[in-house]
C-alpha cells in the first residue's frame, strides 16, 4: 500500500520549481509497481513546471515592462517609445536573428523577444556585468523568453 507523499513546492524563479518530497512506501508489492507510482508523480510535477514556464502574452509583457522603468527601479537604458520602435523594426524586417550588445537589465531584450516570437527568430544578447545579466535573466524567465533568448555573459569586444 502506498501512503500519500508529503511535500511542498518551492518556487525558484519563474518557469521552474523544485519539489521537495518524501515518499513513504509500505508495500509488499513489487518494486516495479512502486516505480510506476513514483513515475506518475514525477509526470505530474513535470506538468506543473511546464505550466509555470509558459510565455506571457504581449499584453502581459506590456504590463510587466513599466516595472523596469519605475522611479527607484530604473532598469532600462531606453524608454518605451524606443522599445516599441525596436519591436516594430524587427517585425518589419522579418528578422530571424538579432544580436544585442549590452543587455543591461533586459528591458530592450524583452521588446526584441516579443517581436522575434512573431517572426520565429532568436535573440543573442551580450552583457559584460554579471549582476546586470542575472537581473536580465530573471526578467527573461518571468516572461517565458528564456528559450528564445541566448543571454550570454561576455565581453562583446572579444565575443563578436
Amino acid at each position: 500500500m502506498m501512503v500519500p507523499f508529503e511535500g511542498r513546492v518551492n518556487p525558484c524563479g519563474a518557469g521552474s520549481i523544485i519539489y521537495n518530497f518524501r515518499l513513504r512506501l509500505r508495500s509488499n508489492k513489487s518494486l516495479e509497481t512502486n516505480t510506476v507510482n513514483l513515475t506518475g508523480w514525477l509526470l505530474i510535477l513535470s506538468s506543473v513546471a511546464a505550466a509555470q514556464s509558459r510565455s506571457m502574452t504581449d499584453e502581459e509583457i506590456r504590463s510587466y515592462l513599466p516595472r523596469l522603468i519605475e522611479p527607484g527601479h530604473r532598469e532600462a537604458n531606453i524608454g518605451a517609445a524606443d522599445g516599441q520602435y525596436l519591436h516594430d523594426l524587427v517585425i518589419k524586417l522579418k528578422a530571424k536573428r538579432v544580436l544585442e550588445v549590452g543587455t543591461a537589465h533586459g528591458y530592450s531584450a524583452l521588446w526584441l523577444a516579443m517581436a522575434l516570437r512573431k517572426t520565429d527568430g532568436r535573440l543573442t544578447t551580450l552583457e559584460i556585468h554579471e549582476g546586470h545579466q542575472a537581473i536580465a535573466r530573471q526578467h527573461l524567465a518571468a516572461t517565458g523568453f528564456e528559450s528564445l533568448v541566448d543571454a550570454r555573459l561576455a565581453d562583446a569586444r572579444r565575443a563578436v
